[in-house]
């Protein structure tokens, strides 16, 4: 079976359609991108911590949507985008963690590169252990492949 996805310059930072990052913020660790079609890409944020005592590993995972030339800017593009996603973290022993996301951010993708530079907010709800509502946010760029 053979996949074939045709993407417009406009929809990914120039050459490739995976990106690799960084996030700093609630959930600071490595970012990833892979552009399905040109409105829509998977997104994510791994990091980990290994001490003496405990470690702990966070992830989330999201699939967006892009809303392209709703912010109109004279070099790259600044898609507007929105999604679902899942995040789980993992500490020693039983006390784990897992939840729903509901982001929402902007990305400058700058033409004639192959970087692109994020905002993004994420209004989350833990389903386990201690029920709750909170917001998640983070910066960062990636460098797509």
């Amino acid at each position: 079976m053979v996949f074939c996805i045709s993407m417009s310059n406009q929809a990914k930072a120039q050459d490739g359609p995976f990106g690799i990052g960084i996030s700093i913020g609630d959930y600071t660790g490595i970012s990833y991108k892979y552009w399905l079609t040109p409105d829509y890409a998977l997104n994510g944020v791994v990091n980990g911590t290994i001490r003496e005592h405990g470690s702990n590993l966070y992830a989330h995972w999201d699939m967006l949507v892009h809303r392209h030339n709703m912010i109109e800017v004279d070099s790259g593009s600044i898609p507007l985008y929105y999604g679902f996603g899942f995040f789980a973290r993992f500490h020693d022993g039983f006390d784990n963690d897992a939840g729903l996301r509901l982001p929402v951010g902007i990305e400058y993708l700058l033409e004639g590169d192959k970087l692109g530079v994020f905002i993004e907010s994420a209004p989350t709800y833990q389903f386990t252990g201690n029920n709750f509502f909170t917001f998640q946010g983070a910066i960062g760029f990636r460098y797509y492949l």
